[in-house]
């Protein structure tokens, strides 16, 4: 239904079309199917079902492993890829079925295993020159190709026009002797490698033209709303709420790596990174309201006078008042990676070991009618407000980090979306960019009517 004010999400005709471009085709006729797409996902899978009686001949001859295809929702291209899979079986009462699976233009990259004697980087190559080499074989062979910044394909997958962080050029140094491929490693692991060094990911464009190299973006402003009142009356999600998960969440991480130097006498390098959600207080005695260690990760920084401390990151001030959750138990996590040479480094390594369990302290999982909003397919990477009065409630902006467009004969076409904590997915970059709006987590549960919880605002 439409809600008042909001857009409308459950459009009957909202279905995903398989479009062989190739041939000029176009399939649109479903018994089921399952798109999934999440941002750290290396490639994106999908798998449809259609009757045989649906196909004419033509295309049932132009389903085959290694088809060129596009998935498209309301003429908005979603993903690029070939054909992996074609099933033919018989089902009592349906007749001839034909399954078809593929994934994205970046399934070649994850299948294929990197070869150590094929690249040669010089030390004075920069980062995208690299992914250049790298992504050749693949066809991306135009330095037109890498772009550093999602707002253009945001644009193509949704049809809304945002503006977010322009993206950095992408500068590396000392490229040559680390980062030769390893025996047995995979492709897609050699890259994400060395983009984990940088603190940047990436992923192929809609229409699979562009590989873009970037970090989620927060600062888009909300492309879509979520809304379920108390009251029953005005809700666009079917079902799904928010999660708090405190399992594996450090009060600290301190992380090591080795500089180059003598090899007799190496520099291990430190750093301290204090977890925002658990191992930081507001000083009530400031001014300024400043975010300071508690007990156990002050006496960690005392223990090793020697490591680097990094700044707590300033957006998640914000967020201490009713989603940080101070641990009294020490749980320092001790970590070493063994290809990080400078500090640099060692920072994006730790951010992003962080990010891997600080994004789990709080998620939310909700499930909505159709795959588009206002007519603009739900997409990953874009924010969106989040107005829930059940459970426990979560009123503010949240991340899009994955989504799934499914359809069935008994759950009907459906959006499942995977929601973080804007800021909690962290490649290693730390960035530390404003979020408009404002959160509000009650801290009661509602009995009958919302109930006004305290409200987060994160600081830029």
């Amino acid at each position: 239904m439409a809600l008042p004010g909001y857009p409308d999400s459950s459009s009957l005709s909202d279905e995903l079309v398989l479009a062989l471009p190739d041939r000029g085709i176009l399939i649109d006729r479903w018994i089921s199917y399952s798109f999934n797409n999440d941002f750290l996902t290396p490639t994106d899978a999908w798998h449809f079902e259609t009757a045989g009686k649906n196909l004419s001949p033509a295309i049932i001859d132009s389903l085959y492993c290694g088809a060129r295809v596009q998935l498209r929702i309301n003429g908005h291209t979603q993903a690029s890829g070939f054909i992996d899979v074609v099933d033919t079986h018989y089902e009592r009462g349906v007749g001839t079925v034909y399954t078809i699976s593929g994934r994205d233009v970046f399934g070649p990259v994850v299948d294929s295993g990197a070869d150590p004697r094929l690249y040669t980087f010089l030390p004075t190559m920069t980062l995208d020159q690299v992914i250049q080499q790298v992504f050749g074989q693949f066809g991306f062979t135009d330095p037109s190709q890498f772009v550093i910044s999602n707002d253009a394909n945001r644009t193509i997958q949704t049809g809304i026009k945002t503006v977010g962080a322009k993206g950095k050029p992408l500068k590396a140094t000392k490229l040559a002797k680390q980062l030769q491929p390893q025996p047995g490693e995979g492709m897609f692991q050699y890259v994400a490698r060395f983009l984990h060094r940088f603190g940047v990911w990436c992923w192929p464009s809609a229409d699979g033209s562009q590989v873009i190299v970037s970090v989620p973006n927060y600062d888009s402003g909300n492309s879509f709303n979520l809304v379920r009142s108390a009251t029953g009356l005005t809700s666009n999600i079917i079902g799904g709420g928010v999660r708090e998960d405190a399992t594996d969440q450090p009060s600290a991480i301190l992380a090591t790596g080795t500089s180059y130097g003598d090899s007799n006498a190496k520099t291990v390098l430190k750093v301290i990174l204090v977890n925002e959600l658990t191992g930081l207080v507001v000083d009530q005695t400031s001014d300024s309201a400043e975010m300071v260690p508690i007990g156990n990760v002050l006496g960690l920084i005392s223990r090793y006078p020697e490591a680097k401390y990094i700044d707590p990151r300033s957006v998640f001030q914000g967020y201490l008042k009713t989603l940080g959750r101070e641990d009294p138990i020490a749980r320092p996590m001790f970590l070493h990676d063994e290809e990080s040479k400078n500090i640099d480094e060692l920072k994006a390594f730790a951010y992003r070991e962080l990010s891997l369990r600080q994004q789990r302290m709080w998620t939310a999982q909700y499930t909505v009618a159709g795959h588009t909003q206002n007519g603009a397919p739900w997409a990953v990477d874009t924010m969106v407000q989040v107005d829930d009065d059940e459970g426990r409630g979560l009123h503010g902006p949240m991340y899009v980090r994955g989504r799934t467009f499914e359809k069935s004969r008994q759950g009907g076409t459906t959006t499942k979306l995977s929601l973080v904590l804007p800021h909690t997915l962290d490649l290693g970059s730390g960035f530390d960019n404003s979020v408009s709006g404002q959160v509000t987590i009650p801290t009661t549960t509602n009995v009958g009517t919302p109930q006004v919880g305290a409200t987060i605002v994160p600081q830029s």
